[in-house]
């Protein structure tokens, strides 16, 4: 049987560690769709920290995808556009965010363009994913927070 499709994780598999692709990646990665393989990136980063990778890679075709926030949204690669999403709710945000005081771990969410967390003391790992992920990082108490917002991505280090 073929291999139809192969879904690679960006951080620590795709990427080296100084956040490039290999020639030898993009050379493989290009034959493989030259085969018909449909080659989807995969991340716990939003559509902003992947979008110039896909373009790299020249991933912006109909029938291109990508995974993004943990597998909770599925987008089509060229625009963004949104084909399948799980998100989190207020409620599922204020437990997890409560949760975490509880066992003293540092705690953020992301929507679709915003990186929040409640903490305070902000940790190296939070600014270090805002950075990566080229989004806006922004401190807001839990029970300030818009009761609307889903959250796409929550994460503890």
């Amino acid at each position: 049987m073929a291999i139809k499709l192969i879904a690679i994780d960006m951080d620590g598999t795709l990427l080296l560690p100084d956040h490039t692709i290999s020639p030898a990646v993009k050379t493989a990665i290009a034959a493989a769709r030259a085969r018909g393989v449909n080659v989807v990136l995969t991340t716990g980063r939003p559509y902003a920290g992947v979008h110039s990778y896909l373009k790299e890679l020249h991933m912006e075709q109909p029938g291109d995808y990508c995974i993004t926030y943990n597998g909770a949204l599925v987008q089509k690669a060229g625009d963004g556009s949104t084909v399948a999403q799980t998100a989190l709710s207020y409620d599922d945000y204020r437990f997890l965010e409560k949760l975490s005081r509880e066992v003293g771990s540092h705690f953020h969410a992301l929507d679709r363009n915003t990186l929040y967390t409640a903490n305070r003391d902000i940790s190296y790992y939070t600014v270090h994913e805002s950075y990566v992920a080229t989004i806006p990082l922004v401190f807001c108490e839990a029970e300030k927070m818009d009761p609307a917002t889903q959250f796409l991505e929550s994460d503890d280090d």
